[in-house]
Order: C-alpha cells, then structure tokens, then sequence
C-alpha cells in the first residue's frame, strides 16, 4: 500500500521542564523486553522528589494476581511493549502496529476491516487475535479488568477505544491464563497497562502519509494530571484525536484494472484427467468470472431451454477469454474483474476520545480509584455492488439489444446476469459509541495481606448504515420495462397494470416471492404515481441517477452493548506450608460475577427480506457468570547448587452460567532457575470458552456457502490412496 513516514512532535512538561523532540521514523514494529508494571505504594506523601525516600514497590505480572519480587520470573512468557516503541513506530492506528508482533499477525487490521474484507458492521474495527485462533478467543483487558466488547453478539474488543496516549505498555501471554482471568482467554490475554498517578502535561502531534502521496494519517493528543490534598488525590485526563483515510483499492496498481496476480487452477490442465507432470494451481492476473459483468452476460435459450447464443450487455458476441477449470472465473475477456469486487484495501476512521483517572488514598492502608472514558469514533468503506445471475428479461424490454432480440424467436427466453455497479457501490457507514467506567477500592488488610474490589461497567452504541442497500421489488418492477402506448416512452409495466408485479428474488437463492393480485406488500405502491422509473439491465452506465435513486435506499441497523462486572480479591504472602524456605507462598483468591448483554435492530426491510442482502431479524441475549478463583505461587528450592530457584504455580477457576452451567479451568506451571543466567519455565493448562451472545441467542440467518467436490479432477489426489476408487464408486451408483 505504499511506505509510510510519520512525523511526530511531541511535547511535554514534567518536575518543571520542557523538553519537544522531532521525530521523522518509518513505521515499523519494534519487540521490546518485558517491563513489569510497579504499582506505587499506598502512603504516597508529599510530592516533593528530592525529599522523597525511595519507594519500596511490588510488580503487579500479567498472568498472575499475586504481587510478585522483584526478581520473580512467571512461568508463562510474557512479551511487553512499551510507550516509547509505540510512539516510535509511527502508526496512528495501534492494531496496525501490533499485528506485526508474530503472536498477533492474524489481527483483524485496518486491511481486514476495509472493503469486500469487512464482516457485516466490522468496518473499522481492529480487533487483536492471539495466535490465529480467533478473536473470540482472545481475551483484553486494560490494567487487568474486562472492556466491553465493539462488536454485536461478541466479546472481541476495538483496542483502538484503548487511548494511546495513556498506554504505559502492552503485556502479550499466550495461553495459560484462563483459571486467572475466566473465559475468552483459551489463546491467551492481551493487557493494557495505563499510566495513573501522571503529574503535568504532555501533547503530542503525528502525521503520515504513503509514498504514494495518500493515505494521509493524522494523531493528535494532550494528557495532563495534578496532584492535590498533599499528594493524596492525583487527577488524570487525556484526549486524543486520530484519523486515517480511506485508500481506494482503485488507487494501487497492484489491485486494479486486473494487475493483481490470484493463483487459481491450472488452465494447461484443463482435461478429464489430472495430470501430476502439470502444476494444479498457477498464479495469473486479469482473472474476471466467467458469468457476469457490468454490462451484463446474456444468454438465450429456446422454449426447451436448448442454448441459442450468449453476448455481451451492449450487443456483441461474449468474450469467453481463457477459462480456468473449475471455477467461475475466466482470464480476460468480458466478464468482470475480481479487482472490480476488493472495494477499499482501508477504511475512512475519524475517532474521538476522552479519558480521566482518579486516585484518591483515604487512608495509609486505603485508596479509591476511578476510571471514566468516552469514545466515539465514525468509519466509512465501500465494498462492492449488488449482482444477479439469470435475470429474465421480458421480450417486450424496450433495452434488449438489436442483435439480441433478432437471435430471441417467439416463446425463446431471454436471461442476463449483471454486476450492478450503475446502483451504486454498496459501503457501510457506521458510528460507534464507548462508555466505560471502573470504581476501585484497595488497600492493606495486614502488613502481608491486600484486598482489591472494583466494579466495571461499559457500554458500545453502534449506527451501521448500509448504503445502496437494493430494494427488491423496486427493482424487479423497474426491471419489467415497456413502452407506454399513451406516449410511445419508456415505463415500468407495474405503472399501467398496478397487478403486473414480477417475482421478487429474496435472498439471491432461488426462494421468490409471487404475490397474487390484491396481495402486494411491497416497499411502494404499485400504479400511476408509484414513482417507478425503468431501469436497464444492459450496458452499464445507461441508466439515470432518478432511476437508481428509486431503487435505492440506506438502512439503519442499531447495536447495543453492555458489560457489569464485579470483582473481589484478597492477595498476599504468608507461611511455606508444603516446604520450608526463606520465601513466603504467595496467595490470591477471590471472586467475581459478570453480566453481558447485546442486542441488534436491523431495518424493517432488511427483516422483510425486501433488500439485496441476507434476511435478518432482531436478535439480542445476555448471560451472567458467578466464579470463584484462587491461585499460589510455591517456592520450592532456592539459594542451592543448580537451584538458584525453583517454583511452582497453581490456579483454578470454578464458574456457574446461567446458560450452560458449571465449568471449570485450571493452571500448573514451574519456573526452574538453576543458575543466574538460564531459567527453565513451563505451563500445563486446561482453559474454557463460554459461547458469546450472537453463539446463543442467533434467530438464525442466511449467508453464501462455498462447498469443495472432493470428487472434481483438481481434488482427486487430494486425498488418500483410496479416494478415486471411492469417487468413482459413490458416482457410478448415482448414475453418473
């Protein structure tokens, strides 16, 4: 898509200083060394650095809720990144930049959730996906808590809610961490850590753009903190403003105007019989389909459906091009580009958000904390047209082509299969809304012993607006044009005999509706004023914006998504019971209980089935969880001959659903230090995933399926030894 450059400005005012540096840095991702998070201890005192005595701090360890030393090494491997590589990677849009880390490269990016890529109301997300196992497997969290989901029916997180500009570091653990942080953690756990306690204020300006001299990106952010009471209260708070633009996939050579290379079936290879000296599949470009174009792919066929001839929307004869075997497509030729069908390569995303902290310690043994944030955020992308295969067109259509209706005899029929990019390239326009708030009580119960309760609470509003949605039966009666023989123009039969209402195609399948007269229900009223006007399915372009603007029609679907969460814990150290050590066992348990619920409202004619797309109803759930957890971390050995230090961890997790029931997920891992310089470290674990909302509570749906014949002639060695005597076998006793 073009290198990226960025340029950063970024200023910053802290212990009385001011310091801008300029930065010019390609935009590559950077590893870093693990930084464990030092959580500041409860009796803070005054401010004043240089009175200050040094701190003594506990590391809080993603994976664990226990407070670890210093030199604790956890058994599951955790890889950190941190403010300052963020900054300097120079990405605007942070799930870009960690899907370069190897763990994440099957991250739902901002190519991913662009175009024809885009899921239905995904456009502009980026959601992270541990080890290619899937985003609902993936579990986020921000400073160790649950953040509510941005997607519809799903617990998969936007990190780009997250505001970067009050990221202290991302810590990355895969696998292991189920028992410690419930489900949705079966690939592993994603945690933001936030900086807290900031004092002064920081601003930092980006901007890039592609070598192509597009693809502008933009980032713009403040965080400014104070501390009041003594240094008892801190108050933190943050905007942050980014924007990226769309990047048509017509803007790259190498994805329009058939440059692109796909590696399909070998067309040397075109023959009843594989044969293994020829490639099977080769890469080739201009790959178009084989059965349908702009302009239209039409064919004629008699009364007993024998084939007459086929051409081109506009009158000529069809242009087969070279036919790939066992497919749809076709290399040149007339049909249309597959490159016609990529729509963006990234999305227009505008985002907004505001964030702010308070850490208020009441007592030396007691401190409230509270996080409150807002995000909204508006993505545009254009993915594709609507189609039709086997239109039939009546042989009264004033748009037939003259070489075509001169091959059409009496009672022949007449059928064209079209991309539709004359109404319009469908694209989703959607704006989404975070709210996200977190009330914290923590403090000191013994000099050894810690409790921390806090209660979540998020919520995601979604507007997702299809546009050029196609409504059926518009452009079915559009479609059945005559001439009127009041006035000798063109109209849409529908207008003359309010009962003339061709079949309406509902799904793309093969299910119509055929209404009788009287029984129209339709999205207008058929007759004289209906404002039907006719509409080719020949030549692309030749039909007017009036006609298309009838036809036509954006449609609102609304999301709403909302989590609870509380939780209680109690964490600390205390007496070796299993072996006698200089070490304590350290501890935590505690409890938590989460409510999740989703609901979706599509368009009353996207529900009817009147629209181009699939029919979809209401649909919408909640589910609530209440699990118990506890975790140790044993030290066996230590300060000995080839055991420097020895350790193990064990967790469980005991959770009831109201929907499924009892689960349960377990952890048992050592870490092995025999001397300074090598640590041996390994994990057993078993981990859980619940079924989300959209899993349970579906109404059900249609979608496109794509079946492989393991029987075709490009599969047969596919397979075992034994599949072609299989083949022929199952074939011949159909009859075949």
């Amino acid at each position: 898509m073009g290198n990226r450059t960025a340029t950063t400005l970024f200023l910053s005012s802290a212990a009385g200083g001011l310091y801008a540096i300029l930065l010019a840095l390609p935009a590559w991702a950077q590893d870093d060394a693990t930084a464990p998070h030092e959580r500041a201890p409860l009796d803070r005192g005054p401010r004043d650095d240089a009175a200050a005595p040094e701190a003594v701090t506990t590391i809080t360890v993603t994976g664990s809720r226990i407070p670890r030393s210093p030199e604790f090494v956890n058994s599951n491997p955790t890889v950190s990144v941190d403010a300052q590589a963020i900054e300097q990677s120079g990405a605007v849009r942070l799930g870009d930049y960690l899907k370069e880390l190897p763990a994440l490269t099957g991250s739902v990016g901002s190519h991913a959730s662009a175009g024809s890529n885009a899921f239905i109301g995904g456009a502009g997300l980026n959601l992270l996906n541990l080890r290619n196992l899937g985003t609902d497997r993936t579990l986020v969290l921000v400073d160790g808590k649950r953040h509510v989901s941005s997607l519809s029916g799903s617990g998969a997180v936007d990190i780009e809610t997250i505001p970067g500009a009050l990221i202290e570091r991302i810590d990355i653990q895969t696998g292991g961490v189920s028992a410690i942080y419930g489900a949705d953690a079966v690939s592993g756990v994603v945690n933001f850590v936030m900086r807290r306690d900031f004092e002064g204020l920081e601003a930092r300006t980006q901007f890039g753009q592609s070598s192509e001299g597009d693809s502008n990106a933009a980032l713009a952010s403040i965080v400014g903190g104070r501390n009041l009471l003594g240094g008892r209260l801190n108050l933190t708070g943050a905007y942050e403003y980014t924007q990226s633009d769309r990047l048509a996939g017509t803007d790259r050579r190498f994805a329009a105007g058939g440059s692109r290379r796909l590696l399909v079936n070998n067309p040397a290879d075109f023959q009843s019989d594989d044969d293994p000296a020829i490639p099977d599949r080769v890469p080739l470009n201009d790959i178009r389909y084989n059965d349908s174009s702009g302009d239209g792919y039409v064919t004629v066929f008699d009364p007993d459906f024998n084939f007459i001839g086929d051409f081109n929307g506009r009158g000529g004869v069809w242009d087969p091009g070279l036919a790939i075997p066992d497919s749809f497509f076709q290399q040149g030729g007339d049909g249309t580009s597959l490159d016609a069908y990529l729509g963006d390569l990234t999305p227009d995303v505008e985002r907004h958000t505001v964030s702010t902290f308070l850490t208020y310690d009441i007592s030396d043994r007691l401190r409230v904390t509270g996080d409150l944030k807002y995000s909204r955020s508006e993505s545009y992308t254009e993915v594709q047209p609507s189609f039709d295969f086997f239109l039939q067109v009546e042989p009264d259509n004033p748009f037939i082509p003259e070489s075509v209706a001169a091959a059409a005899g009496p009672g022949d029929f007449i059928f064209s299969s079209r991309d539709h990019f004359d109404l319009g390239v469908r694209a989703d326009d959607i704006e989404r809304e975070t709210i996200r708030g977190v009330l914290g009580l923590e403090g000191d119960l013994t000099d050894s012993m810690r409790f921390e309760t806090s209660l979540v609470y998020g919520r995601t509003n979604v507007d997702y607006i299809a546009t050029s949605n196609r409504l059926n039966d518009r452009f079915a009666a559009a479609l059945d044009s005559v001439i009127d023989p009041a006035n000798g123009q063109q109209t849409c039969r529908s207008n003359l005999d309010p009962d003339a209402i061709p079949f309406v195609l509902i799904d793309q399948g093969w299910d119509v509706y055929d209404p009788l007269p009287g029984t129209w229900a339709g999205s207008f009223t058929p007759g004289a004023g209906s404002g039907c006007l006719p509409f080719s399915p020949f030549a692309n372009g030749s039909n007017s914006a009036e006609a298309v603007g009838w036809i036509v029609t954006d449609s609102l679907t609304t999301y709403r998504l909302e989590q609870t969460v509380f939780t209680a814990s109690v964490t600390g150290s205390t007496f070796n019971w299993f072996v006698p050590t200089n070490s304590e066992m350290g501890y935590a348990f505690g409890f938590e209980r989460r409510i999740e619920r989703s609901r979706g409202l599509p368009p009353i004619e996207d529900q009817r089935g009147l629209t181009f797309g699939n029919v979809l109803s209401p649909d919408g759930g909640r589910y609530d969880v209440s699990e118990v957890f506890g975790e140790f971390e044993i030290p066996i050995l230590e300060g000995l001959r080839f055991a420097e230090r020895l350790t193990l961890e064990m967790a469980l997790r005991l959770s009831d659903y109201n929907t499924i029931g009892h689960t349960q997920t377990w952890k048992g891992g050592a870490s092995w230090t025999p001397v300074s310089a090598v640590t041996f470290r390994g994990t057993r674990a078993k981990a859980t995933r619940a079924p989300n909302i959209g899993e349970l509570f579906d109404p059900g749906g249609q979608t496109f399926a794509q079946i492989d014949d393991p029987c075709s002639v490009p599969n047969l060695d596919n397979g075992t030894e034994f599949r072609r005597a299989n083949c022929v076998q199952l074939l011949t006793a159909l009859g075949i």
